[in-house]
């Protein structure tokens, strides 16, 4: 009888361990570049304050997100698999977890997803709110993803310009600025 209780408190902490260093599935890990349209939808996600931000989901290629707003003031637990199954089936591509409420959860080497870290308010200025993605390693870095060393060939530096311009991390008056830098 004291083997049975000795095995089955082994096992309750055994598998507790073990899930509290698994980590959690349906939250992302990774490298992530979000791209423009993402990047704009988490905006409005984050600046939504009539409504509470409950969880923000991605495909992993970063182009398309899924949020859900928590309907009322107390909000039940977030049934994450339920919100990537969801997100999976509208998009037809794996979805995971970015944020939950206005903390950034994906890790990527950079985001510790603490609460201090990754947190965005809702009233943070367009540009604050791009220097936190990018200080986080989610959003491009824009001009400086492509050097500007003269040693570099110029055709190339443009084509690299071209594809930021064609992935939206850049904008067009972005890009005219620095093809202009270029060719300088």
């Amino acid at each position: 009888m004291r083997f049975k209780k000795n095995l089955i408190l082994f096992l309750m902490v055994f598998f507790i361990y073990e899930k509290s260093f698994a980590g959690d599935p349906y939250i992302g890990s990774g490298n992530l570049k979000l791209g423009y349209d993402a990047f704009q939808t988490f905006k409005k996600y984050v600046r939504n304050n009539n409504k509470k931000p409950e969880v923000f989901l991605i495909t992993i290629d970063g182009q398309n997100s899924f949020y859900i707003y928590c309907p009322f003031g107390q909000c039940q637990p977030t049934r994450k698999k339920m919100r990537v199954d969801e997100c999976e089936r509208y998009y037809n591509k794996e979805c995971k977890i970015f944020a939950m409420r206005r903390t950034v959860k994906w890790k990527n080497g950079i985001n510790t997803g603490s609460r201090k870290q990754a947190y965005f308010k809702y009233n943070l200025s367009d540009k604050e709110f791009e220097d936190k993605l990018i200080s986080l390693g989610f959003y491009g870095n824009k001009q400086t993803d492509v050097t500007l060393n003269s040693d570099n060939d110029i055709s190339k530096q443009i084509l690299d310009l071209k594809k930021l311009l064609d992935d939206k991390i850049i904008t067009q008056e972005e890009f005219d600025q620095a093809k202009k830098k270029i060719l300088e």
